[in-house]
């Protein structure tokens, strides 16, 4: 017994049911058809029909090399498959159903943030913080981008945050195993990476011809714990008030135990723990 896939078989449009052929040779068949199924070594054969939101989408076909009484459990069996089959099938449609909305929406959001940025550069060209403001938009456009390239609505870890910490150069060491993120945590991510890598190249590791960045991450009980670890840069001293980083780490972060900064006299320590990952 085997499978068979043949499109010129008999294909009931309507209520579909099994269609059986216990003998090829005494079947009413077409002559070329038949010799197609017989050139395969195809004795006997059930035809079950494929369904999948009640339209046919496909055969499924057993098979024997001799002629062959189809019992019930047989059919039973073979209608069973079939069904299971067509279960997968309606799960892949609305699998990709749903991946094309996410991409259509990934998409549209890139496209607002563009239109954001214009209207700030024509609006707020006079303003100090600009630059700062244009630049999170960039980096918030350039995790999109990774999710469109990706599965759309989740992305790896260390892509993400190579993609990130790419503007500021090659001083870094990235680090750590697979690790795949939901699209609203490398969002998150990528924004809080952003203005770690701004502060450091204003006032810490990166603001000298020497100091270096590591960024690394291990796999916990419920997730995972990103560590940044900044060193050989200028002594770090405790600021007086919390910056736009600072607090955005701690809305997006903060409610985790294992988040938290820890300001070193040889550099900046901050640890991200991330709850979902696969």
């Amino acid at each position: 017994m085997g499978s068979f896939n043949s499109g010129s078989l008999p294909t009931p449009m309507k209520d579909p049911a099994p269609v059986l052929i216990g003998e090829v040779d005494g079947e009413g068949l077409e002559p070329p058809l038949k010799a197609t199924v017989k050139a395969e070594g195809i004795g006997a054969l059930a035809f079950i029909p494929l369904t999948a939101r009640g339209e046919l989408v496909g055969k499924f076909m057993t098979y024997y090399d001799q002629p062959h009484e189809f019992t019930d459990g047989e059919i039973e069996l073979a209608v069973t498959l079939a069904r299971q089959l067509g279960f997968s099938v309606e799960r892949m449609q609305a699998e990709e159903a749903r991946q094309l909305l996410v991409k259509e929406s990934a998409h549209r959001v890139k496209n607002l943030l563009a239109t954001v940025q214009a209207i700030a550069g024509q609006s707020l060209r006079e303003m100090p913080h600009l630059d700062a403001f244009q630049a999170r938009l960039r980096a918030l456009g350039e995790a999109h981008d990774l999710l469109l390239s990706e599965n759309w609505d989740q992305a790896p870890l260390a892509g993400v945050v190579r993609r990130a910490l790419k503007p500021f150069g090659e001083r870094f060491l990235i680090e750590g195993p697979a690790t795949w993120l939901p699209a609203q945590s490398s969002l998150m991510l990528s924004m809080c990476l952003h203005e770690l890598a701004t502060n450091a190249a204003k006032y810490g590791a990166l603001s000298n011809g020497r100091g270096k960045v590591e960024v690394t991450w291990k796999q916990t009980g419920n997730g995972a714990v990103l560590t940044w670890r900044e060193t050989g840069g200028p002594r770090v001293v405790r600021p007086e008030r919390k910056g736009f980083g600072s607090l955005l780490i701690e809305r997006s972060f903060g409610d985790d135990r294992k988040t938290c900064f820890e300001y070193r006299r040889n550099g900046l320590i901050c640890n991200l723990e991330l709850r979902e990952w696969r």
